[in-house]
């Protein structure tokens, strides 16, 4: 029983690995998504200066450095999340394969117990 509650659990921890994985895709396409936006506002912020603007080119450079940041912040936490999802999986393995040795350990102590 207790090598069932084992893989059953291991079943739990695969699932929640899963999620984990999913959710750092999202996050790395939206840190992609925001480095896409900090691309475009450099770029207008070299156009706006070509037109001699040179406060909006200057503000528009400095947004788009922060959104930079931001995007390299968001992809680095994907990337973290993602090793933790690896992390839960290898964990589910290991507590799947300890739920296996307790199930056989169960049917040894069975055949031995009927033995006798």
């Amino acid at each position: 029983a207790e090598g069932a509650e084992m893989i059953l659990a291991s079943e739990d921890v695969d699932a929640m690995s899963a999620m984990v994985g999913l959710m750092s895709a999202v996050d790395l396409e939206h840190g992609l998504e925001v480095a896409r936006v900090a691309g475009e506002m450099w770029a207008v912020s070299d156009v706006v200066a070509a037109l001699q603007l040179p406060v909006l080119a200057t503000f528009l450079e400095n947004r788009g450095e922060q959104l930079q940041e931001v995007a390299v912040e968001v992809i680095l936490q994907a990337a973290g999340t993602r090793a933790l999802s690896n992390v839960m999986a290898a964990t589910g393995a290991e507590i799947r394969e300890l739920g296996a040795g307790e199930m056989a350990e169960g049917v040894v102590r069975k055949v031995a117990a009927a033995a006798e």
